[in-house]
């Protein structure tokens, strides 16, 4: 299969690395769905760690959107634009706290805050008269994600 080291690479994000081999291996054997499946395992494996355990999780992305919160005071205070810089900065951070929080479920706890961030946005959104949903490109979340892929990457390299 072609690209097997991409969804083996995606898989370990997920699952242990060992595990993401023997899957691969099983999916390229049979040589169809292989994305559709790493997707499915994916998804099927961040569920279940965000049932197993949620209030962990939970009160782990209301820490991390107080944090965030916190960062955009702070970027006021100082007269800081809204702008890429500051979000990649802010992003970059919160993903890394995220996976020295979560170690071996940091995907559950990178999808437990932006569920909880949606959430609470549109909990705000609610509650203002008036109020609208602004469309920005998501450098912060993009930041988030890598952070969080890097540190997962490197402790599947420790391991």
């Amino acid at each position: 299969m072609r690209r097997a080291g991409v969804a083996e690479w995606i898989l370990s994000l997920f699952v242990s690395r060992e595990r993401a081999s023997a899957v691969l291996g099983d999916l390229v054997e049979r040589q169809s769905g292989v994305w559709l499946t790493v997707f499915r395992i994916a998804v099927s494996s961040v569920s279940r760690d965000l049932w197993e355990r949620p209030g962990p999780l939970i009160l782990l992305a209301v820490q991390a959107i107080v944090l965030d919160a916190a960062s955009v005071v702070l970027s006021a205070r100082l007269n800081w634009s809204m702008l890429a810089p500051y979000q990649l900065v802010a992003g970059l951070f919160i993903g890394l706290w995220l996976s020295w929080r979560a170690p071996g479920r940091e995907m559950a706890a990178v999808t437990a805050f932006f569920l909880m961030g949606w959430v609470a946005a549109a909990a705000m959104y609610a509650t203002v008269p008036g109020g609208s949903v602004h469309f920005t490109w998501p450098v912060q979340e993009t930041a988030l994600l890598i952070a969080v892929m890097a540190m997962r990457r490197r402790r599947l390299r420790r391991a």
